[in-house]
Order: C-alpha cells, then sequence, then structure tokens
C-alpha cells in the first residue's frame, strides 16, 4: 500500500475546525479553559503540581474524545461531558506521549556538541513517530468503537493495515504545531514567566498545544473509519455460497458426467 494513502485525512483534519468552527469551539473551549486553570495549579505548592497535571490530562482527554466523536460520528458535544471514554483516552494518551518522547534524551547525548545537534534529535523523535504512529488508533478505537465491539482483533488489524501510512499522516499533522512550538518558545524567552504575563505566556502554549491534539484527533478518526470499511479482515462477511458450492459433490458429479456423454 502507498505510504501516502492517508494524506488526504491528514489534510482535511486542518480543514474541519473551519469547516465546523461551532462544534470545535464547543468541543475546545471548556476544556482550554480548565487546561488553563491546572496550569495554574502547578504554580502552587504541593500537591498543586500533581493536581494540575491528573486536571490537564482530563482536559486533553475528554476534548481529544469529544472532537473524534464529532468529526466520526457527527456527535453534537456536551460542555464538560465527561465518561469512561474521555478518562482511557486521557490516561492512554499521556501514556504514549512518554512512549513517543523515549528517543529524545538519549539523541541529544550522543548528539551533545554536533552542530545542530538539538533539530537533529527532534528530526529523530519524528522518525520515531513515522514508525509508531500507526498504535495511536488506539485512541480513536477507545472513542468511538461501540459498547462490545472494542475487544477482540479488531485494532491490531487496523493497526497492521495502516502501518507507515498512518505515521506519516501522524507526523505530518503535528509539523506545523511543533514548528509553531519552537518558535514561541524562542520568543517566550524574553518574556516575564511568574504572574499574569506568564501565565498568558502559558495560555499561547497551551492554545497551539489544543490546536495540534484537535488536528491529531481529527485525522486519527478518519483514518479509524476508513479502517473500518477498508481493512479486508475488518466486519468481514463471508462470501455466499454459490449454486454450484451449494450442491452436494456426489449430485454435481452425476450432473457433469450426463453433460459429458450429451456432448
Amino acid at each position: 500500500m502507498s505510504l501516502t494513502r492517508f494524506t488526504p485525512q491528514a489534510a482535511r483534519a486542518f480543514q474541519l475546525p473551519m469547516e465546523r468552527p461551532g462544534p470545535f469551539l464547543r468541543c475546545v473551549a471548556p476544556w482550554l479553559a480548565v487546561a488553563i486553570v491546572a496550569r495554574l495549579a502547578a504554580a502552587t505548592p504541593a500537591p498543586g503540581p500533581s493536581i494540575g497535571f491528573a486536571l490537564q490530562a482530563l482536559a486533553i482527554g475528554a476534548f481529544a474524545t469529544a472532537w473524534m466523536r464529532q468529526v466520526a460520528l457527527d456527535e453534537q458535544p456536551v460542555r464538560f461531558g465527561f465518561g469512561l471514554r474521555a478518562l482511557l483516552v486521557a490516561v492512554i494518551y499521556q501514556v504514549a506521549l512518554m512512549f513517543e518522547s523515549f528517543p529524545r534524551p538519549f539523541l541529544e547525548l550522543l548528539l551533545d556538541g554536533i552542530k545542530d545537534g538539538p533539530m537533529l534529535a527532534v528530526a529523530g523523535v519524528q522518525i520515531f513517530q513515522l514508525l509508531i504512529g500507526c498504535f495511536f488508533l488506539v485512541l480513536p478505537h477507545v472513542a468511538l468503537s461501540k459498547k462490545g465491539e472494542a475487544g477482540g482483533n479488531r485494532l491490531q488489524l487496523m493497526v497492521l493495515a495502516g502501518g507507515l501510512g498512518v505515521g506519516l499522516g501522524y507526523v505530518l499533522c503535528g509539523l506545523p504545531f511543533l514548528v509553531m512550538n519552537m518558535l514561541w518558545d524562542e520568543a517566550a524567552v524574553t518574556l516575564p514567566t511568574e504572574g499574569l504575563p506568564g501565565v498568558a505566556v502559558d495560555a499561547v502554549r497551551l492554545m497551539i498545544s489544543f490546536a495540534g491534539i484537535g488536528v491529531a484527533s481529527a485525522f486519527f478518526a478518519q483514518v479509524w473509519m476508513v479502517l473500518q470499511g477498508v481493512n479486508p479482515f475488518v466486519n468481514q462477511t463471508p462470501p455466499a455460497d454459490t449454486e454450484a458450492d451449494s450442491e452436494p459433490k456426489a449430485k454435481r458429479t452425476e450432473r457433469l458426467n450426463k453433460l459429458t456423454k450429451k456432448k
């Protein structure tokens, strides 16, 4: 299969927030506000950092779940709607983030002292994301599967069917926001990090992050729907028996013998 077969879904993932501004804002606005509050909580003494981390993870999970269901199922978002799906997506997403960033410290250590070493480390992480991007299909599988359909080997088959094409789409979806984050980090060096200016700096960083999560969520939701229909091993129904196949072997042999004698 072509490596670029999911690039149309990646391109459309950028368009969907503009095509559906109302649902997108209803999905993102309340949880972005929760994430900003979580950042404020993280700046307080213990257990503030732990509470802030948990709140932000839950906000990301709830937003990603609501947006994926809106994209794939046209489900209208519920303000501050939260359930088991969102909790599972939040936990899985945080684990996936830790896993995909695993090579970065080793690459930075390996490339220490080399010109453009940090940029090469970022490129190495992107290659790793290309390889593991298909495993992120677990997120739409949890968010979109009907009750009783999330088990079995359906997810494994979709991961195998998606392959590197899903990874490439994931990298393409995240690349613009990676660049924006790097540019903002450079610009924010000269800005204050405490008080209201510091909150504003963090808020901009969160908006970039949530925009990237929204695009990636829309991409994975579309790919999940495509693989549900395209994968020959998923939802496969056995072909109907033809008249010749359903005919008993003895009668079929007798009928063929008669036809041969006539000739």
